[in-house]
C-alpha cells in the first residue's frame, strides 16, 4: 500500500541496515544492496583524531543535479520519485547520528540512525546493527562533505555521498509550531495516514506539525508486537501519537467479527455514522480517527478455500488476535501467526488482503484466492496521549479531530485503489481468482458462529453487532469481490 518507493523507504531498507521486516500487509519494496558485516573494532575516536561537530547539516538531491553528476536516470527516478528532490538532514550528536528526510508532504521522517564511530584516519564510521558505512569528511565554512569509501553500492553513494550544509539553529524550524513525535511501524507512512496527518496540519493553519518515526519498535516481536509497543508508549507518553491496526486495541472486536463487514460499501457507511469511533476507550489514549482499510481474503497455497470442508485440517497463517484465531479454529484449521514476506511451506493457507499476496509475490507460487470471501477489514487507528492532546489549544484539538473525520471516505478509496493495484498483478498471474457460491459462503458463515456467541457474550459487543447488521441489512450489498476479465 505504498505510494511509491520514497526515500524514506530507501534509507530505511538499502543504505544503513542489512535487512528489514514489516507488516505482512503492506507491499515490501528492496533493492540488492548489502553493507560489510565487519567494521573495524575502534569505539571511539583516538584522542588526536578530529571528530564530526555536533549539529543539523543538510542537503537536497536534484534529479538534474544528480543526473548530470553521472548517475543512472532510472536509478535517480526510482530514489527520488515523482518531485524529482529529496531533501536530507543529518543529525549529529556526540554518540550517535540520524538521517531526517522530508517527504513529499513536508514531514520530516526519521530515515534511519545508529552511532558513530572513527577509524585511525579519522574516518568517519556510521554504524547501525545492521552493519555500516565509512566515509572521508571535511568541515570548511559550515559545510560537511562526505566521500563514501569503499566497498559500497552505487545506491548507497547517491544517497549519502556530498555536501552538506550546518544549519545555524540547530534542528531549524518556528518554534511557534508544536511538532508531535508520531509511531509508525512501516518503512513509510501509509497514504491513510499521511492524509490525516497532512489534514490536521492545514487546518491548524501550520500551528502543528508532525515527525514520523519509521520502523518504531522495528525490533518488537512481529508486526502485532511492534503495534502493542506503540499502544503502551502512546499510554506511557513515550510517544505523543501514532498509529496501530484496530486489531491491537480492545473494543474493536465487532467490527472484525468473522464475515461481518464484508464490503466496501458497509464498512464506508459505518465509518461516517461513527460507529467505530467509540469502539475503544482508555482515559489515557485519546483516537484521533479510525479510519477504513481493506479486506482480508483466503489465499490458498495448494488448493482453494470456497466452502467449510475446505479449512478441515488446514494450517492457516494470519492474525494472532483472538477472533481471528478463534475463527480458524471454529472452520477446523489450526491458526498460526502471520509475518511479512513469510514462506508458505508448511501452511495451507493465508488470510491477507489482495496488496499483501501481490506485495510478497505469492501469487507466483500459491494455487488460488477466494476473491468474494471477505473475512474482516483492517481498520487504521491513529491515537494520541490523552495528556499531550490536552495541552494542545482548543483549535489544534478540533484541527486533529476534524482530520479525522474528513479523511474518512479518502481512506475508503485508498483501499479500493489498493485492491485495483493489486488485481492488475494477480490476474496477469497464473493464480486462480475464484468466487465462492452463495452455498460456500453460507456454510463458511455457519460454521463461524461459536465466535459470535462469545462476542455476543459482552453486552456491550453484541449491541454494536446488531447495529452493524442493521445498516448491513439497509444496504443490501454484496460481498466484495474481484473478477479478472
Amino acid at each position: 500500500m505504498r505510494m511509491r518507493i520514497g526515500p524514506v523507504a530507501i534509507l530505511a531498507t538499502l543504505v544503513f541496515s542489512a535487512g528489514c521486516s514489516g507488516a505482512m500487509t503492506e507491499t515490501e519494496t528492496t533493492l540488492d544492496a548489502e553493507l560489510p558485516a565487519e567494521a573495524p573494532s575502534t569505539t571511539e575516536a583516538p584522542s588526536s583524531v578530529e571528530t564530526i561537530p555536533p549539529g543539523m547539516y543538510s542537503r537536497v538531491i536534484l534529479r538534474e543535479e544528480a543526473i548530470a553528476e553521472g548517475f543512472a536516470p532510472d536509478l535517480v527516478d526510482a530514489m527520488l520519485g515523482t518531485d524529482g528532490e529529496m531533501p536530507l538532514a543529518l543529525e549529529i550528536t556526540a554518540d550517535g547520528w540520524t538521517i531526517h528526510v522530508t517527504n513529499d508532504a513536508g514531514f520530516s521522517e526519521v530515515g534511519d540512525l545508529g552511532t558513530n564511530e572513527y577509524d585511525a584516519n579519522g574516518n568517519w564510521i556510521a554504524r547501525t546493527a545492521g552493519g555500516f558505512l565509512t566515509y572521508e569528511w571535511s568541515l570548511v565554512d559550515g559545510m560537511l562533505t562526505l566521500t563514501l569509501l569503499p566497498p559500497f553500492a552505487e545506491d548507497e553513494r547517491f544517497v549519502t555521498e556530498g555536501v552538506y550544509h550546518l544549519s545555524e539553529d540547530g534542528a531549524g524550524g518556528d518554534s511557534d509550531v508544536v511538532t508531535l513525535d508520531f509511531a509508525n511501524t512501516q518503512d513509510d507512512l501509509f497514504p491513510q495516514i499521511q492524509a490525516v496527518l497532512v489534514a490536521a496540519r492545514e487546518l491548524a493553519e501550520e500551528s502543528l506539525d508532525f515527525k514520523p518515526l519509521n520502523r518504531y519498535a522495528f525490533g518488537a516481536s512481529g508486526y502485532s508486537g511492534a503495534e502493542g509497543v506503540v499502544v503502551d508508549d502512546v499510554r506511557s507518553g513515550e510517544i505523543a501519537m501514532g498509529w496501530v491496526g484496530a486489531r491491537a486495541l480492545p473494543g474493536f472486536e465487532p467490527l472484525l467479527a468473522p464475515m461481518l463487514v464484508d464490503s466496501y460499501e458497509l464498512q464506508l457507511e459505518l465509518f461516517e455514522r461513527g460507529i467505530p469511533q467509540g469502539m475503544f476507550t482508555d482515559p489515557d489514549i485519546q483516537v484521533i480517527a479510525v479510519l477504513p482499510g481493506p479486506m482480508r481474503k483466503m489465499m490458498g497455497v495448494d488448493h482453494p478455500f470456497l466452502e467449510v470442508d475446505d479449512f478441515a485440517g488446514q494450517t492457516v497463517a494470519g492474525d494472532a488476535t483472538t477472533v481471528a484465531e478463534d475463527t480458524m479454529r471454529a472452520l477446523g484449521a489450526t491458526p498460526v501467526p502471520g509475518a511479512s514476506g513469510m514462506s508458505l511451506d508448511g501452511i495451507d493457507g493465508l488470510q491477507a488482503q489482495l496488496a499483501a499476496i501481490s506485495g510478497n509475490g505469492y501469487e507466483a507460487f500459491a494455487d488460488s484466492v477466494t476473491a468474494n470471501l471477505n473475512l474482516w477489514p483492517r481498520p487504521l487507528v491513529i491515537i494520541m496521549n490523552t495528556a499531550v492532546f490536552e495541552q494542545l489549544s482548543s483549535e489544534q484539538q478540533e484541527a486533529l479531530l476534524a482530520a479525522g473525520r474528513d479523511s474518512i471516505a479518502p481512506a475508503n478509496e485508498a483501499s479500493l485503489a489498493e485492491d485495483d493495484a493489486a488485481a492488475a498483478v494477480l490476474c496477469a498471474s497464473d493464480l486462480a481468482v475464484l468466487e465462492a457460491t452463495g452455498a460456500g459462503l453460507a456454510s463458511i458463515l455457519e460454521a463461524v458462529q461459536p465466535v459470535y456467541q462469545t462476542l455476543e457474550g459482552n453486552s456491550e459487543f453484541a449491541a454494536t453487532i446488531e447495529q452493524i447488521r442493521s445498516v448491513k441489512e439497509e444496504l443490501a450489498v454484496p460481498p466484495a469481490s474481484l473478477q479478472c476479465n
